[in-house]
Parts: structure tokens; C-alpha cells; sequence
């Protein structure tokens, strides 16, 4: 998939779960608690990014270029840091 407005930028998939999200609404509930500004997929999609980028462990961060292909995976520092210094690196 190539999307033209993210040329020459960087997209960031953080894989995660929250045990006490039922529904979206919880989902969106938690992120904002939680201060999460960016977008996520609807509740429960099945769309398979987790396979499709080898994701075997929660949280885990991966970087992808423009055309969608993985760059990286990002190592995790147990808070947000880790995640702005694989987007600076």
C-alpha cells in the first residue's frame, strides 16, 4: 500500500492491549486517560498487522516507511521516550 501524503515520513504502529477494554468506547476511554493522541483501529479489527509485522509481544512498537514497509522495531523504555527517540533516530 502506498499512501502519498506520508512521503518521506515516518508511521509508527504501537501494538498494545488494555485487559478492561470492552468495547471502543473503553478503548478511546483508556487512550484518553492515558494522554494517546494519535488514531487507532476500530475495536476488535481484524485487519492481521500483527502477523503481517511479526509482532509477538505486548506493547511493541514498529516503523514503516512511507510505503508501508517496516524500517524497525522499536525497543520500548517502559514509557513514551522510547517510542519519541525511534521517531528522532
Amino acid at each position: 500500500m502506498y499512501l502519498s501524503f506520508l512521503d518521506g515520513k515516518k508511521v509508527l504502529l504501537y501494538f498494545s492491549a488494555h485487559c478492561s477494554d470492552q468495547d471502543e468506547q473503553s478503548m478511546f476511554e483508556y487512550m484518553k486517560e492515558e494522554n494517546m493522541p494519535w488514531f487507532a483501529l476500530p475495536f476488535g479489527d481484524k485487519r492481521g498487522l500483527n502477523t503481517k509485522y511479526n509482532v509477538t509481544g505486548i506493547p511493541t512498537v514498529i516503523l514503516l516507511n512511507s510505503n508501508m514497509e517496516r524500517i524497525e522495531k522499536c525497543p520500548l523504555r517502559g514509557d513514551i521516550d522510547g517510542i519519541k527517540n525511534c521517531l528522532l533516530e
